[in-house]
């Protein structure tokens, strides 16, 4: 009887009210937590990009270069002066309307494969599948426009940073 009396009296004491007050602090702080995360989505905000662009150009390169061997063994680099002339005169042109400071080094493999892609490190991969079928130039430009805009926003480095964490998630788990 004192029990329930006590708790009519002075419903704050109850086991309920006690557990809504603990959980009340860990509901604001999820609340919190929320807000931040889409109040940074909102604003475009990447903790990823971030942590990304902080990392020193050395490492990048690093990443890039075995991120691009890994993915190209086993076929060999094209030479010809002439098509990586026009290459380089090509990423020249497109590299101006890249923010100042950013360079690319683009390479070509003699691979059938219709692709290109982007690594870490300003770092792009052009296939001779891709310009064999290519009909123009401009389809060339465009690509390699588009897998400028992937190292720009670093892409590359974040994918490999998000992969990282999701490995050490399972790991933990």
């Amino acid at each position: 009887d004192f029990a329930t009396n006590l708790v009519e009296y002075a419903p704050y004491l109850s086991v309920r009210a006690i557990r809504w007050h603990r959980s009340r602090q860990w509901l604001l702080l999820l609340a919190l937590a929320i807000g931040i995360f889409f109040a940074s989505y909102a604003v475009g905000w990447s903790p990823l990009k971030s942590f990304a662009g902080a990392l020193p150009d050395s490492w990048r390169q690093r990443l890039g270069n075995a991120a691009r061997e890994s993915m190209t063994e086993g076929h060999k680099q094209c030479a010809d002066a002439d098509g990586l002339g026009a290459l380089a005169r090509l990423t020249e042109r497109l590299s101006k309307a890249a923010p100042a400071g950013t360079s690319f080094n683009v390479r070509v493999y003699d691979w059938s494969l219709m692709n290109a892609f982007a690594v870490a490190g300003g770092q792009i991969v052009l296939t001779k599948g891709l310009i064999d079928k290519a009909e123009s130039a401009d389809e060339v430009a465009g690509v390699l426009a588009h897998e400028m805009g992937h190292g720009i926003e670093m892409h590359p480095e974040t994918g490999m940073l998000r992969s990282i964490g999701l490995a050490t998630a399972v790991e933990v788990m």
